[in-house]
């Protein structure tokens, strides 16, 4: 019964770890008036120490880039495309057995809007598909939600 019950325990422990490990990649957006009409939108990635996302322009038969789509918000008129706060490394991929660009530790993703109705009621959404790999394995494709209300001015 011991046996049992530590055997559970273990597995549970290693179940949550799993869980934890399973999310390497965490998404905020955060829209933020500038004056009375326009604003700015910062889309920010921020991955666990190993891990690294793949950039917005891959090889057709590469891993699955990193696509933002925000025809959700409302109240807004959204400037594209969004620019990058760094260039994404470019290596070979021995997993993938390719050459492919990615970013690590942090990438934001910036770009204005300009507003169209009231402030208050305005709201920027949409969602984020990345793929996420270390050096030994890769994530499945995965797809998050993104919002944020519009802040005024600081």
């Amino acid at each position: 019964m011991v046996m049992r019950l530590t055997s559970l325990l273990i597995l549970a422990v290693v179940a949550i770890a799993s869980a934890v490990a399973q999310n390497p990649v965490k998404w905020r957006a955060t829209a933020r008036m500038i004056d009375d009409t326009r604003g700015t939108l910062t889309i920010k990635a921020t991955m666990e120490p190993g891990w690294h996302v793949y950039s917005t322009k891959l090889p057709e038969d590469g891993p699955q880039p990193t696509v933002i789509k925000l025809g959700e918000s409302k109240g807004v008129k959204i400037d594209m495309p969004l620019r990058v706060s760094k260039s994404p490394i470019e290596k070979d991929d021995a997993l993938m057995g390719m050459r492919l660009s990615y970013w690590e530790d942090e990438v934001t993703f910036t770009t204005t809007f300009t507003l169209t109705g009231k402030r208050e009621d305005a709201k920027v959404a949409g969602s984020v598909t990345f793929m996420a790999c270390d050096d030994q394995s890769c994530m499945p494709p995965k797809t998050v939600e993104i919002s944020s209300a519009v802040l005024p001015k600081k």
